[in-house]
């Protein structure tokens, strides 16, 4: 079965790295700056986590609701789903 999303922990030295990098040589990307705000926002402790995703589009927002692929994540709530199995 091909799995649709995984987690990985990332500490803080794989995060100073990974930001350095992108700073010093970044690809030829349109989410590069995107990615770079991001995790320097996560340095900062502004967000916690990061969600990556494999497509350009903007992924939508309705009802509080952010869908991506068979997950659905519930910010208000501090919850998300897949499949209809709830997490925490």
């Amino acid at each position: 079965m091909k799995k649709n999303i995984r987690l990985i922990s990332i500490d803080p030295s794989f995060e100073e790295w990974l930001l350095k990098q992108l700073l010093q040589d970044p690809p030829e990307s349109t989410c590069c700056e995107e990615l770079l705000s991001a995790l320097q926002e996560m340095m900062t402790g502004e967000v916690s986590s990061l969600l990556l995703s494999n497509t350009t589009e903007t992924i939508p927002v309705v009802n509080d609701v952010i869908k991506v692929g068979e997950m659905e994540i519930y910010p208000k709530k501090g919850e998300s789903s897949c499949r209809k199995k709830k997490f925490l």
